[in-house]
């Protein structure tokens, strides 16, 4: 390996690849190659109070992990141009908060056994709750409400002030904005008041 040492700032630079099997400690070691860790529990340990916290990057058997010295201690994700904390995990809370304008975008499947809070808008293209769905406040439809495994029967709202039901393909019931009933089958009931 092609190295050399700078007094002045305690850094050792390597000019290729470096490979241990035992430990490496520094106030700076630079390498413009890898970096090759290769023991029983191999880790990278990164600190900045002589190792009284830090942060291990690591493997062990077929799993990578990246840990803090202490279950208080956060883990932050900063953008390098001025440091701002994009990601940040609170081990204590064991949580993960996220910031910025840019949020967060998942190609796959998000699986969750607890609760998923927002304050404030999501947006998907398609939400499929396998059980119960609680609702607090308005739940706001653009237009139709299926029956599950029966698209042809529904209600809609295909004009403002304007309700409508469908079954078997067809629109059966409309209810205008007057208070008006069209009805395109026959109504069978025991007592109908009318006011109009």
């Amino acid at each position: 390996i092609n190295m050399h040492m700078k007094q002045d700032d305690r850094t050792v630079y390597f000019h290729g690849d470096i490979s241990a099997s035992g430990h490496i400690t520094g106030s700076g070691i630079r390498s413009d190659g890898q970096v090759n860790i290769n023991s029983s529990f191999g880790q990278l340990r990164l600190s900045d109070d002589n190792f009284s916290d830090y942060i291990a990057i690591g493997q062990s058997g077929t799993v990578g992990y990246i840990k803090t010295s202490d279950a208080d201690n956060n883990f932050k994700f900063r953008r390098g141009s001025d440091n701002t904390d994009l990601v940040e995990i609170f081990f204590g809370d064991e949580r993960i908060h996220i910031s910025g304008s840019g949020g967060l975008d998942v190609t796959g499947h998000i699986t969750a056994s607890g609760n998923i809070s927002s304050s404030g808008t999501t947006t998907t293209e398609d939400l499929i709750v396998k059980d119960n769905a609680t609702i607090a406040g308005d739940l706001d439809i653009a237009d139709t409400i299926y029956h599950t495994g029966d698209s042809n029967t529904k209600i809609r709202f295909p004009s403002n002030d304007t309700i409508s039901f469908h079954t078997s393909g067809n629109e059966q019931m409309v209810i205008d904005s007057a208070g008006n009933i069209t009805a395109s089958g026959n109504i069978s009931a025991t007592d109908i008041s009318a006011s109009g």
